[in-house]
């Protein structure tokens, strides 16, 4: 799609290190909590797509399908495989609420 984009307006951001994340992770109290941080920062998924994702393949745990969410359904692969396998993100641990996804 032709537009109107130039480098001008990118931002710049504000990115945190891999010791800050992990440094995060590890205050987190709450186990569910814990997962979905987990799921969002290995995965770079949005905070509503981790109630709607499954492990397709118990042998990779470095692959998951997001079925639901505002990009529709895909296949994210991890971006710290390290992480996924440490914080043991396969077993899912959903927090419990009370909010509804439209």
């Amino acid at each position: 799609y032709k537009g109107t984009y130039s480098n001008n307006d990118v931002k710049e951001r504000n990115i945190p290190n891999d010791a800050l994340i992990e440094e995060c992770w590890e205050s987190i109290k709450d186990p569910a909590w814990k997962w979905l941080y987990g799921m969002m920062t290995c995965f770079g998924l949005r905070p509503h797509e981790c109630f709607f994702v499954t492990f397709p393949d118990s042998d990779n745990p470095y692959v998951i399908d997001v079925l639901h969410g505002k990009t529709k359904e895909r296949r994210v692969h991890t971006v710290r495989p390290e992480w996924c396998v440490r914080w043991k993100l396969t077993e899912v641990n959903v927090p419990s609420v009370t909010g509804k996804y439209k």
